[in-house]
């Protein structure tokens, strides 16, 4: 299950990561966020050797969600280097998420 973190973690675990991030700002109460858990799990193990993932709470990190002008959860933002390189919002099924995925990866070699 990805990680969460906060806004006092975020520049280390994502801005600063060796590796590409894909952050999930998500909501609690969220029904679309909540359904897409299993999938962001089950991409964390297929992708681990290339990719980070981790979740941050938009409800108790608002400043990381108006950093990043996230408007609505859930939200999926992709960092590499330490700069936003890809987003999706709302719910998306695994094809698209591996799809940007794989092309993040392809700018990354």
């Amino acid at each position: 299950m990805p990680a969460r973190v906060n806004t006092e973690r975020f520049d280390a675990e994502v801005l600063q990561s060796d590796q590409p991030v894909l952050v999930d700002f998500y909501s609690d109460s969220c029904v679309p966020c909540r359904r897409m858990n299993p999938l962001l799990a089950e991409l964390e193990q297929t992708y681990a050797e290339i990719l980070k993932i981790v979740k941050v709470n938009v409800n108790f990190d608002r400043e990381l969600a108006e950093r990043y002008a996230v408007q609505a959860a859930p939200t999926l933002v992709f960092f590499q280097n330490g700069t936003e390189s890809g987003r999706l919002r709302g719910a998306v099924n695994k094809a698209q998420l591996t799809e940007l995925i794989e092309q993040l990866g392809k700018t990354e070699e």
